[in-house]
């Protein structure tokens, strides 16, 4: 036998970015377990722009904690020179 077509439908989500996948195909026992290469580019596609989102979600998380702490470090640097009348 010879080489089939097949409708993909893939719905990706993950860490806030979602795209969607529509194609016809072929489907061949002789590619990587049977599934086109383009459904594996299109997968390691869209994984790494939802790391992307992550690795940026997650730095600006760091720098708002950071903000956070040097404010409360302000804050007691404050009290303590308005305490001592440095």
């Amino acid at each position: 036998m010879g080489d089939h077509r097949i409708s993909l439908k893939i719905e990706f989500s993950m860490h806030g970015h979602t795209d969607k996948l529509d194609a016809w195909w072929n489907f061949s026992e002789h590619d990587v377990q049977g599934i086109d290469y383009r459904a594996i580019e299109w997968l390691q596609q869209q994984y790494e722009k939802a790391m992307d989102n992550y690795l940026e979600a997650q730095c600006s998380a760091e720098e708002k904690r950071q903000a956070e702490i040097e404010n409360i470090e302000r804050e007691q640097l404050a009290k303590l020179k308005a305490k001592y009348d440095v």
